[in-house]
């Protein structure tokens, strides 16, 4: 399940300013470590509850649900939507987007008789499967049509965990954003990894904060 999120539509008049205010090369370096940080730190919120609602036969899709790192700037068609200044692009407002996953080692860690099917059972769970036929191949090897009248309902496990926790993504979200912005005006570190490092080891004292 994926969420995307734009930083004008967040509602939060300080932390728009403070975006803003990002547009030299250190400035737009920041803004994009700053959002990827912050958006894998607020969706693990929604890891854990999808894994929590997971239907459990194996427990394999429990284990093996995750996030990706996250598309900054993910825009149809457009391969940048800041302009050179760090502005947004006239009408490209989602700056990141995020979601739930498998591991790569999902079907390796399948039985043998789901290898190369795998990857299909969480998502099948996830949206139900219509009543449908199909052709699958018995234990004496002879090709038999499979006639399922009932249709499996969907589960929604990741639709549920995310619109649970919505809310709770997004103040984290932006909890995470303020903390990493107020890093930027208060060090002259060049990387967000360096202030953010620096700060949990010596509370901001230093030749480089301010």
């Amino acid at each position: 399940m994926p969420l995307e999120i734009s930083s004008n539509a967040i509602g939060v008049s300080h932390l728009n300013e403070a975006l803003k205010g990002l547009t030299d090369e250190r400035g737009i370096k920041w803004k994009r470590t700053a959002m990827l940080k912050a958006g894998v730190d607020a969706f693990n919120v929604v890891r854990y509850s999808a894994r929590s609602k997971s239907p459990f036969l194996s427990g394999l899709t429990k284990r093996s649900l995750t996030i990706t790192k996250g598309k900054y700037n993910k825009i149809s068609g457009v391969s940048k939507a800041f302009t050179s200044s760090g502005k947004i692009r006239s009408g490209k407002n989602v700056e990141y987007h995020i979601a739930t996953t498998l591991k790569s080692s999902f079907d390796s860690s399948a039985p043998k008789n789901r290898k190369g099917k795998a990857v299909r059972y969480p998502f099948i769970n996830e949206v139900g499967v219509p009543p449908s036929s199909y052709q699958r191949i018995s234990k004496n090897g002879k090709l038999h049509t499979v006639r399922r009248t009932a249709e499996r309902k969907p589960l929604l496990f990741q639709h549920k965990a995310l619109g649970q926790n919505a809310s709770r993504v997004v103040s984290i979200w932006v909890a995470k954003m303020s903390y990493y912005i107020g890093l930027y005006s208060k060090s002259t570190y060049k990387t967000l990894s360096s202030a953010d490092k620096s700060f949990k080891r010596t509370g901001g004292s230093g030749k480089k904060w301010l």
